[in-house]
Parts: structure tokens; C-alpha cells; sequence
């Protein structure tokens, strides 16, 4: 195993710190025919949203009546892997989860409103290969592409 020098881990830590969502994210040789694009749409689980095919998310800018009431996804931060509590899990998403017992309410799915923890707008991608028959009774055959999600 090579002793990576503190000047090199410091420059990889910064050039890696703004990353940028695009259609040419999803690298995946189980679906080489993914369809790539990023275009407005009525989302049947969301409404009106800018959505990617092919980006690490789903919704890249969507609106909703939670404070600050636009989102996006187009520019995320990428502060590394937490260690060892949260083993390779973004820090992120460690700094942001919820702590205690998960918040079921009820979710609009594109198959249908259900009662769920789910963030319905934290969708990111997951191989088709890998989708199992919970996703696409949510999801709907078609999309459950984007069937990653975070817990509320």
C-alpha cells in the first residue's frame, strides 16, 4: 500500500470538494442504454421539477412549501467518508440524517400516495440490476432507476 503524501491528500481533498451533477455521472455497464438528459417536467410524485437521466440525482431544482422552498442538486459538497461510526458513508449525510426514530408521513409516489419515511426528493441512482420489488412498487417499472433514498 503507497504512504499518500499530506500535500497530495490536501490537494485531492479540495479539488473534490464542489462537485457538479450532469448527465454523464451514471457509469454503468449493467445499462449501457441509459437514456442521458436533463429536462423540466411534471413529476407524477413531485410536480413541475428539472430532472436528469443519466445525474447522480433524480431532481436536480424542485419546489416545495418546505423552507427555502426551492432546492437543487446541480452543485452538491463532497466533505469525504466518515470513519468509523458511519463507515463509508458521506460526512454530509452524517452531518444532515436525523437522529432517533425515523418520521413516517404520507408520500407521494408515482404509483400513488402511501404512508412512508421516505425523502421522496432525495432519489439517486441505483442499478437496474439492483432494483428490487419494493422500488418498483413504488417507483413504477420504469423509474426505479432512481430509487436510493434518504430516511426522513
Amino acid at each position: 500500500m503507497r504512504e499518500i503524501p499530506v500535500f497530495e491528500r490536501v490537494i485531492s481533498f479540495y479539488a473534490n470538494l464542489i462537485q457538479f451533477d450532469h448527465p454523464g455521472w451514471v457509469k454503468d455497464a449493467s445499462n449501457p442504454n441509459l437514456k442521458r438528459y436533463i429536462r423540466i417536467e411534471n413529476d407524477p410524485a413531485i410536480g413541475w421539477s428539472v430532472v436528469g437521466s443519466g445525474t447522480k440525482h433524480k431532481y436536480l431544482l424542485y419546489f416545495n412549501g418546505q423552507f427555502p422552498y426551492v432546492h437543487q442538486n446541480f452543485v452538491t459538497l463532497n466533505l469525504g467518508n466518515s470513519y468509523p461510526t458511519y463507515s463509508n458513508t458521506p460526512v454530509l449525510q452524517v452531518i444532515t440524517q436525523g437522529q432517533g426514530t425515523t418520521k413516517k408521513s404520507e408520500v407521494n409516489f408515482p404509483t400513488g400516495k402511501k404512508t412512508s419515511s421516505i425523502d421522496i426528493y432525495s432519489r439517486t441512482y441505483k442499478s437496474p440490476s439492483k432494483a428490487d420489488s419494493q422500488d418498483i412498487s413504488r417507483y413504477g417499472k420504469g423509474d426505479a432507476l432512481y430509487s436510493n433514498v434518504e430516511q426522513l
